[in-house]
């Protein structure tokens, strides 16, 4: 989708990767829907292995991720840490 490939191409967005899954948080970057640089308001989940079997296997990737929107989540320059169960920004 459009704004998992807008988000995917920001700058200092928020990662952690925890198991197979990676998550993507915020970033800064231009949005066609906003004409304009914004900070993102997504958490992208990416399953790592599906998607590079599926790279490999010249397959669909788009099962292999998913996005919330959250205003929340329009974050830029900070960390995201898995403390326990939980991925905190700080």
């Amino acid at each position: 989708t459009t704004s998992i490939a807008e988000q995917l191409s920001s700058t200092n967005m928020e990662y952690n990767q925890v198991g197979e899954m990676l998550y993507l948080v915020g970033g800064y970057g231009y949005s066609t829907d906003s004409a304009d640089h914004i900070t993102f308001p997504y958490l992208t989940a990416v399953n790592i292995p599906a998607l590079i079997s599926a790279i490999i296997n010249n397959t669909a990737i788009t099962p292999y991720f998913r996005q919330i929107h959250d205003e929340q989540l329009a974050v830029t320059g900070a960390h995201l840490k898995k403390i326990y169960n939980r991925l905190f920004f700080y």
